[in-house]
C-alpha cells in the first residue's frame, strides 16, 4: 500500500500490485513492440543502448524469437480469418528481417 500524510494523518493513496511481477529477459519486454512497427523496435533497441550504456547489446535475433512464439500463440484456437490475420504479420515481420539484416 502507499500511504500519503495530510493534515489529518495517513491514509491510503494507492495500492502497488506485485501479482504478475518477475524478473524476466529484458528481450521479452520489447517483442510487442514489433505488433507496432519493425523500424520502431529498432529505433527503441538503439535508444536502449545509447541510453543506458550497458556492456552488453540487446540481440534482435532473440526478441524475434519471443515475437515468433507469441504470435504462434495468438494463432491457437482462433478463426481462420484471424490466423490469417497473424501470418500476415509473421510474414511482414520475416520479410522485414530479410531486407533489414544486421551484422551487430
Amino acid at each position: 500500500m502507499a500511504l500519503e500524510q495530510d493534515e489529518v494523518g495517513p491514509r491510503l493513496a494507492g495500492v502497488f500490485d506485485l501479482g504478475c511481477t518477475g524478473i524476466l529477459d529484458v528481450h521479452e519486454d520489447l517483442f510487442r513492440l514489433s505488433l507496432v512497427d519493425e523500424a520502431l523496435l529498432d529505433a527503441v533497441i538503439k535508444a536502449y543502448h545509447r541510453l543506458t550504456g550497458h556492456a552488453w547489446m540487446l540481440d534482435r535475433n532473440r526478441i524475434a524469437i519471443y515475437y515468433r512464439a507469441f504470435l504462434f500463440y495468438l494463432m491457437v484456437d482462433q478463426t481462420d480469418e484471424r490466423v490469417a490475420l497473424l501470418k500476415t504479420l509473421l510474414r511482414r515481420h520475416l520479410e522485414y528481417g530479410q531486407n533489414h539484416r544486421r551484422d551487430d
